[in-house]
């Protein structure tokens, strides 16, 4: 969504586009984390609960 409304933001001169591709790529990363865990959930509980049983 972001992609369709800071573009306009831009053009109308209430962004620059470096603060535009800097939160672009902001919320592009916290995707990337969101679907690496979600990819690797089941590792990611394993060693988990290995770190809680010592």
């Amino acid at each position: 969504m972001r992609k369709q409304v800071y573009p306009r933001r831009v053009a109308e001169r209430k962004m620059r586009q470096a603060e535009a591709d800097l939160l672009i790529g902001h919320m592009e990363a916290v995707r990337d984390t969101l679907l690496f865990c979600q990819d690797h959930e089941a590792d990611i509980r394993a060693y988990i609960a290995a770190k809680k049983a010592g």
